[in-house]
């Protein structure tokens, strides 16, 4: 309904990797409905409202209801697609590149020519999401700064010259 829930996975090390960032409108959990378990932790990053279902409940419905299951199966499928793009993102781009990629995809549809977008989650977790050691997120930032490309306020970024930064994540 509301909020942030960070899913994430705990290495054997000890060290956490972010998976997914759930926010309002987006389920997470599925595997537990089919698999039986889950291979992810869940925590609120925010003031969070959720709502839960019943599997067997659930599972019934889905039983009961084509339409439902094809929209279930619909957002599963977005889901590992994104998911294929993030692997391609990984495997294939640095960490300039998906920091600088993350920040114009926060930008919003109708914003002006040096759009600034708000970090809704904390650094440190959007640099586990990009896999990106904190203090690489830090450098880079530091870098499109000093290059001019941003200005960073707390947890407000301006974008001074998006057309180079999209150049950038190319």
């Amino acid at each position: 309904r509301s909020g942030t829930m960070k899913l994430f996975r705990i290495s054997p090390g000890g060290s956490e990797k972010v998976m997914e960032l759930a926010g309002p409108g987006q389920t997470f959990a599925e595997a537990v409905m089919f698999a039986g378990k889950h291979p992810t932790h869940a925590v609120a990053l925010d003031e969070t409202r959720l709502i839960a279902f019943d599997c067997k409940d659930f599972r019934a419905q889905l039983h009961d209801n084509t339409e439902m299951c094809f929209r279930l199966m619909d957002s599963m499928s977005l889901r590992m697609s994104g998911l294929i793009d993030e692997i391609d993102q990984i495997t294939q781009h640095s960490g300039t590149e998906r920091l600088v990629r993350y920040l114009l995809d926060q930008v919003p549809a109708d914003a002006q020519r040096s759009p600034s977008i708000r970090l809704s989650v904390p650094k440190q977790v959007i640099a586990s999401r990009l896999n990106i050691k904190p203090e690489t997120f830090s450098r880079v930032l530091a870098k499109l700064r000093q290059d001019g490309l941003i200005e960073v306020h707390d947890d407000t970024i301006l974008l001074k010259d998006a057309a180079l930064l999209s150049r950038l994540a190319s």
